[in-house]
């Protein structure tokens, strides 16, 4: 709810309710630090006023986050698939529906260090940022702009007039070069036809990439 100022707040839910302190989270029973809106107000499942009393329930920020834009029983469904993932018993009850002792437990270590992506299951590391598990392509390819960016306005002046001969007997800017050269990605189009622009001006294309400073 983060900008929507039509939006109520815990604040607003607790002066409601006549509470003094933050009531317990919806989900997992730990203090609550925002209100959760239960039909989502995104998404093909939002309801027509997603703001009322009604659809609004207390929550802790992680479970707010892990439930996104899904209705409770998908959310439920999530996390119940990540318990079958990592052998533990799939049934999941909320602290809202009365869930006390292990059961509670079980929920909170799913929703602190385990979750889905891309189908797989994936740990979260205790104080570290959970970032997309990368691919092996995905990991050249952030090489391969490091690289470019290291390069791009540092190259030899031989490198800086190779790449500007290259730009122009193929009609490309020379952002799209440099990518080219490093390797750093462009369309399969603009691929073929530098390589056929660098044959023709009898440029070595790893050459190129070599006549940059050292550092």
């Amino acid at each position: 709810m983060i900008g929507d100022m039509t939006a109520p707040n815990l604040r607003d839910y607790m002066h409601k309710h006549g509470l003094d302190t933050p009531p317990p989270c919806k989900y997992c029973g730990e203090k609550a630090s925002e209100l959760d809106h239960v039909r989502p107000k995104t998404g093909p499942s939002r309801g027509k006023d997603p703001h009322r009393w009604a659809n609004l329930q207390p929550a802790c920020h992680r479970c707010n986050m892990r439930k996104g834009s899904r209705m409770p029983g998908a959310f439920r469904a999530s996390l119940s698939r990540i318990a079958g993932l990592a052998g533990m018993p799939t049934a999941i009850k909320f602290y809202g529906e009365g869930a006390r002792g292990e059961p509670l437990k079980r929920l909170r270590k799913i929703l602190s260090s385990l979750t889905l992506w891309g189908g797989r299951l994936v740990e979260i590391k205790p104080g570290e940022p959970f970032s997309k598990p990368k691919t092996k392509e995905q990991l050249e390819h952030k090489a391969a702009k490091r690289e470019l960016y290291r390069w791009r306005g540092k190259a030899t002046f031989a490198g800086q007039q190779a790449a500007k001969a290259l730009a122009a007997h193929a009609g490309y800017s020379p952002p799209t070069v440099e990518r080219f050269i490093m390797g750093a990605g462009v369309t399969e189009d603009a691929r073929i036809k530098l390589e056929l622009a660098a044959k023709a001006l009898h440029l070595d294309v790893r050459a190129l990439r070599a006549l940059k400073p050292n550092g």
